[in-house]
């Protein structure tokens, strides 16, 4: 299982739960400016992906699964 957390700041919001991280990678394709950027340091891969908020409209709603995610730009500060 993996959680999605939004992190800001010093904050984190747990979002949603999915059970493969391509399943929530999937999920959040759909959002406008959400990247994925893979980096090789020492022989180690690192992820970083990230959601710009002032790309995000009022409001718009993620459907997975049957399920209604919600998110707006003002979720975040």
């Amino acid at each position: 299982m993996f959680l999605l957390i939004f992190v800001q700041n010093q904050d984190e919001t747990p979002v949603a739960l999915f059970e493969h991280i391509e399943h929530g990678r999937h999920c959040l394709r759909s959002v406008p400016s959400y990247e994925m950027q893979t980096t090789m340091e020492d022989g180690e891969l690192f992820v970083d992906e990230s959601i710009e908020p002032g790309k995000l409209p009022d409001y718009m709603e993620i459907d997975y699964n049957g399920n209604r995610l919600p998110l707006s730009r003002f979720m975040f500060a």
